[in-house]
């Protein structure tokens, strides 16, 4: 897992925090595969969400997800219904892996 850490983070600082060798955790992490790329096209930039009902009629909801490289999405939301917002966090956390 440290390895794993160090390809992600860098040794030195891996190493440093966990206070472990540094040129065993550097064989270590260039013995870690990088990830396969997926043949799958990658997911569009943006996708509209139509709401369903009657805006101003229900709560105002933001929510704002971000991941480790950076990405994030901002998901602001009026209305009661018509929003999967778990099944669009998850769309949002898979397309990062």
């Amino acid at each position: 897992m440290a390895a794993a850490l160090a390809c992600a983070h860098g040794v030195s600082q891996v190493s440093q925090r966990l206070g472990l060798d540094y040129n065993g955790l550097k064989r270590r992490a260039k013995a870690i595969k990088p990830p396969r790329r997926s043949r799958l096209k990658p997911p569009p930039g943006f996708v509209e969400v139509p709401l369903i009902g009657q805006l101003g009629q229900g709560p105002n909801c933001t929510v704002e997800l971000a991941r480790g490289e950076g990405a994030r999405m901002t998901i602001r939301w009026e209305g009661k219904e018509g929003l999967d917002l778990a099944g669009l966090a998850e769309a949002f956390w898979r397309s990062g892996s």
